[in-house]
């Protein structure tokens, strides 16, 4: 018998028993003792992992335990003498919480992070080449910094798995991120995100020919998509798979700006168009536009009306015994909310923090006796973090791309939650926030409509960021 027939036959004697549906509270898996039940659709999941290679993309909405699943696997794969030496590619925010879950789900395998000074990464490198580590855990950032020239050859060794958390920060095949993370020798590779697209249909592609480079770069065809995501991709809607997950309620809240505020605006957005119109057309110009102009619906002159409303939703939610989270886009707001919340105690969570900081923080908060509010930067707080202990989340200034937003929502609505969950956007009324939510609504349809349907019409919707965004202000394609 051949060694794929032997495990071949391994694998099916693995599952055979696992095919009828798990009882609740059942503990072991393919031979495995865990530390909590699996949910049924987490077991289809790990074997989805282990059935799809080369490569394989695990798209389920955020919260639903993408980690867990990808580790539970990976325990499988060493149990069947198929990984002996892997690599977790991941943002800062989560690098922690990867950690933690090889140490509660995989205390088998010894996981440690690739982190420190440069010397100190070359010397755990080293510990993964000998095997005394069987699983590394990086940044992006540092494996591309110890990727430099021959590196990815002589430093980093060949991988029996490497697995991209939030694949879709390599969704532009043109960056050194993309090309770095596809020249990793390794036997199989798998994707793990919430938001498998974000702006165009191109990006699924782009992720996929990282998986699996016999895709094409390029789809032109519905059918085509189709048929490579069917073959490479699961994803599972929360909706779908969570019965018993509380519901979430989502609206926007209408803003009006102070006086002083709609002076500001008027002024500053009758000067950027003018500038705009006379610039050369540009994603830079006109995203430094909307950035100044977001920035004064937050604030101007010392006034917010935004932080207004705030105070008082706070104290409401005090009274009823919940806890908050806060997300904006710019560190300068962060700090305008943690003054006007002072008496709440709040937290923050943002870029410029150490991984210690950001979890002595997360710590703090879901301890839950003394701070009842966190205030996160998006981009910082909206990937993998587990903040169920909040039920009520607050965009003080959404972000333009809809997946940012679902992510850092998906830090309260996910396993684990078990009150209604209420997301609420604040919009300054006759502003560029109230044209962006417009913009939202097509990119969610695009979105629902190519990975989760894949239908012609969606293909079809291609999107301009530069046009599309030019449109805010009216200066449509050849305007300006």
């Amino acid at each position: 018998m051949g060694r794929k027939a032997e495990k071949d036959l391994l694998l099916r004697s693995m599952f055979g028993a696992l095919l009828p549906p798990m009882a609740r509270g059942q503990r072991s898996f393919g031979g495995l003792q865990l530390p909590h039940a699996l949910y049924e659709f987490q077991a289809e999941g790990v074997k989805f992992l282990l059935r799809t290679t080369p490569g394989a993309l695990l798209a389920d909405d955020m919260g639903l335990g993408k980690t867990v699943q990808s580790i539970v696997a990976m325990r499988l794969l060493a149990r069947m003498g198929e990984l002996n030496r892997a690599l977790v590619v991941a943002s800062k925010s989560v690098i922690t919480s990867w950690r933690q879950h090889f140490v509660e789900w995989a205390p088998d395998l010894v996981a440690e992070p690739i982190q420190g000074d440069r010397r100190t990464r070359q010397q755990l490198w080293g510990e993964l080449h000998r095997g005394e580590i069987d699983v590394g855990i990086i940044t992006y950032q540092s494996l591309l910094n110890d990727a430099k020239g021959s590196a990815v050859r002589t430093l980093i060794p060949e991988m029996d798995l490497v697995i991209a958390d939030e694949v879709q920060k390599i969704k532009n095949p043109a960056t050194k991120t993309h090309q770095m993370m596809k020249s990793l020798p390794t036997h199989r590779r798998w994707g793990l995100t919430g938001t498998p697209l974000e702006n165009n249909v191109q990006e699924p592609a782009a992720i996929l020919n990282y998986l699996d480079q016999r895709v094409p770069l390029i789809i032109y065809s519905s059918s085509a998509l189709r048929q490579h995501l069917d073959s490479h991709m699961l994803r599972r809607k929360k909706e779908d798979v969570l019965d018993d997950l509380p519901d979430l309620f989502s609206h926007i809240e209408s803003i009006a700006l102070t006086p002083e505020q709609r002076q500001a605006y008027y002024r500053a957005e009758k000067e950027g168009v003018s500038e705009l119109a006379n610039k050369p057309r540009s994603i830079t110009n006109v995203l430094t536009l909307i950035t100044r102009l977001k920035q004064i619906c937050n604030a101007a002159h010392g006034q917010s009306a935004k932080l207004d409303w705030l105070c008082e939703y706070a104290e409401s939610a005090r009274a009823e015994g919940d806890q908050v989270l806060v997300f904006s886009q710019y560190v300068e707001t962060l700090n305008l909310i943690e003054q006007g919340l002072s008496k709440f105690d709040p937290l923050k969570y943002y870029g410029g923090m150490s991984g210690h900081q950001r979890d002595v923080a997360v710590r703090a908060f879901r301890a839950g006796n003394q701070h009842q509010v966190m205030i996160l930067q998006v981009h910082a707080g909206g990937l993998g973090l587990n903040l169920q202990t909040a039920n009520r989340v607050i965009h003080f200034d959404s972000w333009w791309n809809p997946a940012v937003q679902s992510q850092a929502t998906a830090r309260a609505h996910r396993l684990g939650q078990s009150k209604t969950v209420f997301e609420t956007t604040l919009v300054s009324v006759n502003t560029i926030e109230e044209r962006i939510q417009t913009l939202l609504a097509t990119k969610r349809e695009l979105f629902a409509r190519t990975v989760d349907d894949l239908s012609v019409a969606g293909l079809a919707k291609q999107v301009n960021n530069v046009d599309e965004l030019y449109g805010l202000f009216g200066l449509r394609k050849g305007a300006a």
